[in-house]
């Protein structure tokens, strides 16, 4: 697993400290080929002028498939994080700019959430172990980009919901639900295993999902996913 940086408490933006507390980062923070900055990813040293002196860059790949060389300091300060990529993506210029910004606030409500142990909603999530998709925790940017692919932008007057109320945020289990949709989808919790036998009894009794889903006070979709054992899989 490649190593995640989080910023230095030494990176400062005046430039008349930034050589000598540069020189300082460099020794303390030993990069390799393969470490993982944002969306970057190491490729290998090389050596340039900076201010002068011989500054440490290094060639990094980009997510998108470009490269960029980058300044260490940038790097570990958190100041670089894509090719430019990102920054197109969050531009008053992107026609989805606002979307992106409202997707970048769902994406960190949820890491805080699912991670954050004093986060308020900490123990109705990662307290039962509820996780993010490993290749979001890290990456707004892929994050919005798989959401927008997946599920289409935020319609108005809905919020990401879990299809699966007992899984992860991940690719598949996720849509824009109201929040009427929302409270029928925690119910499916409360079920017994008795409970779940016999609704795919009904199922298979030839009873219509719309009125098993009535009868359970559940949405149709629920009921989809526990007759296809896509939740509820362990329940024989």
């Amino acid at each position: 697993m490649f190593k995640h940086y989080q910023q230095d408490s030494f990176c400062y933006k005046n430039k008349a400290l930034k050589l000598g507390i540069a020189k300082k980062i460099h020794k303390k923070h030993k990069l390799k080929p393969g470490d993982v900055f944002g969306k970057l990813t190491l490729v290998e040293s090389v050596t340039q002028k900076r201010y002068g002196y011989n500054g440490i860059y290094w060639l990094c790949m980009c997510e998108c498939g470009e490269t960029k060389v980058v300044y260490q300091y940038d790097l570990i300060c958190k100041k670089v994080q894509s090719c430019a990529c990102l920054k197109k993506l969050f531009s008053e210029e992107n026609i989805d700019s606002k979307s992106n910004k409202n997707l970048y606030k769902l994406w960190h409500g949820i890491k805080l959430r699912c991670y954050n142990k004093k986060a308020i909603d900490y123990k109705r999530y990662g307290g039962r172990g509820i996780k993010m998709h490993k290749e979001w925790i890290d990456n707004s940017a892929k994050f919005i980009i798989d959401i927008k692919n997946s599920i289409g932008p935020r319609p108005q007057d809905k919020t990401l919901d879990r299809i699966d109320n007992s899984g992860n945020y991940e690719p598949g289990n996720l849509r824009w639900a109201t929040n009427e949709e929302q409270k029928l989808n925690s119910s499916s919790t409360t079920l017994s295993e008795d409970e779940i036998r016999k609704i795919r009894a009904k199922y298979e009794s030839r009873n219509m999902q719309k009125d098993i889903a009535k009868e359970y006070n559940m949405s149709t979709n629920q009921i989809w996913m526990i007759i296809n054992k896509i939740s509820w899989s362990d329940v024989v």
